[in-house]
């Protein structure tokens, strides 16, 4: 039984501790923090809702069917030298896309990432700018 116990701490021990879910930045906050140009704005909607439409300066990074754009590289190796807070947004009603990528980056080694609370869908309900276009 004892050594059960002690392979089993073992194991515990030796896993990971979890991932911290990212923080949610409101609508206002971010609303502050991007026309001070305090952050950088990552899209993770597929490139053509992209291209309809995206909260401007965002960058496009796109999760579509499991497979990352031809540029993922290079975009996350930008991300991963950041210097400013990252914000995520999705058009997902609980971000869920948006803290799947949180994740998913993170494993990358990118570091300091939010979430858009509301993401795309609010910022368009509220009648924030939107510009379009590929880039």
């Amino acid at each position: 039984m004892t050594t059960i116990v002690a392979a089993l701490l073992l194991f515990v021990a030796a896993q990971p501790p979890p991932v911290a879910a990212p923080v949610r930045v409101s609508q206002r906050d971010f609303r502050r923090l991007a026309a001070a140009q305090k952050i950088l704005i990552l899209d993770v909607r597929p490139a053509t809702a992209f291209r309809d439409g995206h909260i401007p300066r965002a960058i496009s990074l796109p999760r579509e069917r499991g497979r990352w754009p031809a540029e993922y590289d290079a975009t996350v190796e930008r991300l991963k030298t950041a210097v400013k807070p990252i914000v995520i947004y999705c058009a997902c009603s609980g971000e869920t896309l948006s803290i799947e990528m949180a994740d998913l980056l993170s494993e990358e080694g990118v570091k300091d990432m939010r979430v858009l609370r509301g993401g795309w869908n609010t910022w368009v309900n509220d009648g924030n700018r939107t510009v379009k276009g590929a880039k």
